[in-house]
C-alpha cells in the first residue's frame, strides 16, 4: 500500500476562475506551514492531465484541498480527473487527507450533487465538508480554511506518526525549500520583512506562530519542537517571546556557523554567570523604557550609540558585552541568555513605569530565540534590525495581546 508522507504538499483543486480565492488560502497555509502544490505553478513543460495525475499520485503529497464552487461544473480537469484520481488515491492510502471546502455559495447539499458519481462508493456529504458563506471567500475565511488543514495535518504528524522531536522550518529571508521527508511545517514569513511590508503582513505573521502554539500545545503540551532556518534577528526574538520557557514546550533551536557541524542549541538550568561586563545604566528623569543592547558577535553598543548617544530616550539602558564568550557553545549559550535576562531585570527595577523593552542585538539567531523566551515581564517588547550602519525599529510583541505590529 503506497503511503501519503506526512510532511507532504497539500494538492490544490479548483477552477482557475476561483484562483485569486485559492490564493488567499495559500497565503494562510504558507505562514503556518503547510506547502501546497498547484498547477498553474507546478506543472512542468509536458502533458498537463499526467502532470496532475502524477503530482496527485506522489507519496510527497499528503492530501488534497477541493475548492468546490459552482464553475466545477464546467471544469472536466476538476470533475473528470484531479475528483475521481483524489478519492482512489485515498481508497487505496487512508492516511490521505481531504479537505473539501464548499464556496461560492453553495451549500452542503449542492457540493456534494455537484461531484456525484466521480468520489467512488463515498458520496461527498459522508464527510466533513467546511462551508464558506461568503462569496468571494475572505481572509478570515482563509484563515479558518488554513486552521483546519493544520489541525489535521498536525494530528496525523503529532498523535498518528509520533514524530519527537517536531521539525520546524522557518524562513525570513528566502522561499522554503520544499523536503517531504524533512520538516512537518516550512513556514514562509517572508512577507512581514519586505521592504513594503504593512503592519496587517507583520501581524498576520505572530498570529500565525501564536496559532502555532496554540494547537501544537493543545495536542501535546510538552512537545519538543525542533526549530531551523535563516530568519531575521527580530524574527527569532519574536519567536521566542511567544514560545516562551513558561509555555511547558521544549524547543531546540539548530544553529549553523560556518565551517562547524550544526549544533542544538537550548535553555537550560540558570547557572551563576561570568559574563566579563554588564552594565546598567540610568536614563533620563520621566523617561519611559528599557533598552536592552546585546553584544555577541559585533559591538551593539557602537551602532546603537550612532542613533541614540550614550542611553537614549529610556528610562534605563542595559549593555551586555560577552564578545569575549564567542564563539558560544551550547552551553555557554544558554548561560547568556539567562544573564541577558537578568540584566533587563535590573535596568526595569530602576524604572517605575517601564514599559516597553527595546532590544537592540548583535549575534546568533538561536541565542536571539533563547533570550526571548525568558523576557517576560515586560509590557512589550519591541526589537530592532540593523541595516544601513544603524539600528530600525521592526517589531514589537504585545504581552498582554502577544499582538505584533510593524513600529512606527
Amino acid at each position: 500500500m503506497m503511503t501519503a508522507r506526512p510532511f507532504g504538499r497539500l494538492f490544490g483543486s479548483y477552477n482557475r476562475a476561483r484562483g485569486d480565492e485559492l490564493t488567499a488560502i495559500e497565503r494562510e497555509l504558507y505562514l503556518l506551514g503547510v506547502p501546497t502544490w498547484r498547477d498553474t505553478r507546478d506543472v512542468p513543460f509536458g502533458h498537463t492531465p499526467t502532470e496532475i495525475e502524477r503530482a496527485i499520485k506522489d507519496p510527497a503529497t499528503s492530501g488534497a484541498l477541493l475548492l468546490l464552487t459552482p464553475e466545477i461544473a464546467a471544469s472536466p480537469y476538476v470533475l473528470d480527473l484531479e475528483v475521481p484520481e483524489i478519492f482512489a488515491r485515498v481508497r487505496r492510502d487512508p492516511t490521505f487527507m481531504i479537505v473539501p471546502i464548499a464556496a461560492g455559495g453553495l451549500s452542503y447539499e449542492e457540493a456534494t450533487v455537484l461531484v456525484q458519481g466521480r468520489t467512488g462508493s463515498e458520496p461527498l456529504d459522508q464527510w466533513n465538508i467546511h462551508r464558506v458563506e461568503n462569496d468571494p471567500l475572505t481572509a478570515n475565511d482563509a484563515r479558518a480554511i488554513a486552521l483546519r488543514v493544520l489541525r489535521q495535518r498536525l494530528r496525523i504528524i503529532m498523535n498518528g506518526s509520533g514524530f519527537s522531536p517536531l521539525p520546524i522550518n522557518v524562513c525570513t529571508r528566502d522561499a522554503p525549500a520544499f523536503r517531504s521527508d524533512e520538516f512537518a511545517l516550512a513556514l514562509d514569513h517572508r512577507s512581514a520583512f519586505a521592504l513594503d511590508a504593512t503592519a496587517s503582513a507583520t501581524s498576520d505573521v505572530v498570529d500565525a506562530l501564536r496559532t502555532l502554539r496554540q494547537e501544537i500545545s493543545s495536542i501535546n503540551p510538552l512537545a519538543w519542537l525542533e526549530i531551523s532556518g535563516q530568519v531575521h534577528l527580530s524574527h527569532a526574538l519574536a519567536l521566542g517571546a511567544i514560545f516562551v520557557a513558561t509555555s511547558g514546550l521544549r524547543l531546540t533551536w539548530i544553529q549553523n556557523r560556518a565551517g562547524y557541524p550544526s549544533e542544538r542549541w537550548e535553555l537550560l538550568a540558570a547557572e551563576p554567570s561570568s559574563i566579563p561586563l554588564v552594565n546598567v545604566r540610568r536614563g533620563l528623569p520621566r523617561s519611559h523604557g528599557v533598552a536592552l543592547v546585546v553584544s555577541i558577535s559585533d559591538s551593539a553598543e557602537r551602532a546603537f550609540s550612532t542613533v541614540y548617544g550614550a542611553h537614549g530616550p529610556f528610562g534605563a539602558t542595559a549593555f551586555v558585552d560577552a564578545r569575549s564568550m564567542a564563539p558560544l557553545t551550547p552551553a555557554t549559550a544558554s548561560v547568556v541568555a539567562h544573564r541577558v535576562a537578568a540584566a533587563a531585570r535590573e535596568a526595569r527595577a530602576l524604572v517605575p513605569e517601564c514599559g516597553d523593552l527595546h532590544v537592540f542585538y548583535a549575534g546568533p539567531a538561536g541565542l536571539a530565540l533563547m533570550i526571548g523566551q525568558l523576557l517576560t515581564t515586560f509590557d512589550g517588547l519591541v526589537t530592532y534590525e540593523y541595516a544601513a550602519d544603524r539600528y530600525m525599529a521592526s517589531l514589537r510583541v504585545s504581552r498582554a495581546s502577544t499582538a505584533l505590529g510593524i513600529v512606527t
